[in-house]
């Protein structure tokens, strides 16, 4: 009976080859950076959509200040974003102020004024074009002006409250101010732009 381990049998029982220990080590390569990339890819989605969840949450919390601000205020003293009176069953677009600590003959003791308006943020802000690439799409910066007693003169105080808001409405009927901040921004995939609306509302006293 012939015992000899034929060629094959010998290589078998000598372990890989040197072409077999190649070819797995490159797969085994090509495994472990698909990975990375896949890791890479889901860390950079995770943080582009905290950044964009806490900005749409800012959003939302800059229409409850402005209802705030209103509510110290009386409904004779509203206006639009440049001053004008806001009357009972108008919308506005411009912005919105208030005057608070009011007295009788509309003269503010110990009180101030504030004006919330849109400052274009984006080189064109018409366009539906995210032209300096931070995901959103034509916005603008939302500024809070403030006056000690009436608004008259240059503000004493401006400050930046947003820089990702597209536009702001105010209505009033009646005795309630309803604020919608709007925000347009890229979805999570970088293919598609939704709009976001956060409202707020509020009532004032006569």
């Amino acid at each position: 009976m012939n015992t000899r381990a034929t060629p094959r049998a010998a290589r078998r029982e000598g372990g890989f080859s040197l072409v077999e220990v190649i070819i797995g080590a490159s797969i085994l390569v090509a495994i472990v950076l698909m990975t990375a990339m896949v890791l890479q890819s889901g860390n950079r989605l995770l943080g582009v959509t905290s950044t964009q969840a806490e900005a749409e949450n800012r959003a939302g919390g800059i229409a409850e200040q402005i209802c705030q601000r209103l509510r110290s205020g009386i409904l004779n003293t509203v206006t639009d974003g440049a001053g004008a009176p806001l009357v009972d069953g108008a919308t506005v677009t411009n912005g919105i102020g208030v005057t608070t600590f009011i007295n009788w003959k509309g003269v503010a003791i110990g009180g101030e004024s504030f004006r919330f308006f849109l400052r274009n943020g984006e080189a064109n802000v018409t366009d539906t074009i995210d032209n300096d690439r931070d995901n959103y799409v034509d916005e603008k910066s939302l500024q809070l002006q403030r006056w000690t007693g009436n608004p008259v003169g240059p503000p004493v105080a401006e400050v930046q409250l947003g820089t990702n808001i597209r536009s702001i409405s105010v209505t009033r009927k009646g005795r309630l101010i309803t604020v919608v901040l709007t925000v347009m921004r890229y979805d999570a995939t970088m293919r598609e732009v939704r709009t976001f609306v956060h409202r707020a509302e509020t009532s004032l006293r006569n």
